[in-house]
């Protein structure tokens, strides 16, 4: 939780970011979108089982220090240019699917087993966007893998 709590942090702040151009903002805001969906369910499960909610980044250095401890290039507020704000997006979401990859094998609960596979799945068609999106007409530099397990 407290990872897609990072997630989409870094989505609030890369969409108002001047770094980004018009034509990606739809596309990050959808995906947005979904990482807000990711916390809303992730957060009923933690309700349902009477477990604290943890918040989120309470600033942009927090954050920045969240993004250092897990190895994720480029800092919040530091963004050069659309790549950057791109391939940060692209490694918070690989950091995402590697994180559910890992913690699949541990879960034995059906529900909760369902709902991280579908997240994973939603955050593996993220990072197939924002890669074909920082390799434009290139496919199989943007998709160069047929199985997911993001980075451990």
């Amino acid at each position: 939780m407290r990872l897609e709590m990072l997630v989409l942090y870094a989505y609030d702040h890369v969409l108002v970011s001047p770094v980004l151009p018009a034509s990606a903002k739809p596309a990050v805001a959808q995906m947005r979108g979904h990482e807000q969906a990711h916390v809303a369910a992730l957060g009923a499960q933690l309700t349902a089982r009477h477990a604290a909610t943890p918040s989120a980044p309470p600033s942009l250095t927090i954050a920045n220090r969240y993004l250092a401890r897990r190895r994720i290039g480029g800092r919040l507020g530091h963004l050069r240019g659309p790549k950057d704000a791109l391939f940060l997006l692209l490694s918070l979401e690989r950091v995402a699917i590697g994180a559910y990859f890992v913690a699949l094998r541990e879960m034995v609960d059906p529900g909760l087993f369902g709902l991280a596979a579908q997240i994973m799945a939603s955050d593996s068609q993220h990072e197939a966007i924002i890669s074909v999106a920082l390799n434009p007409g290139d496919i199989p530099a943007a998709v160069p893998y047929g199985l997911i397990q993001g980075v451990q």
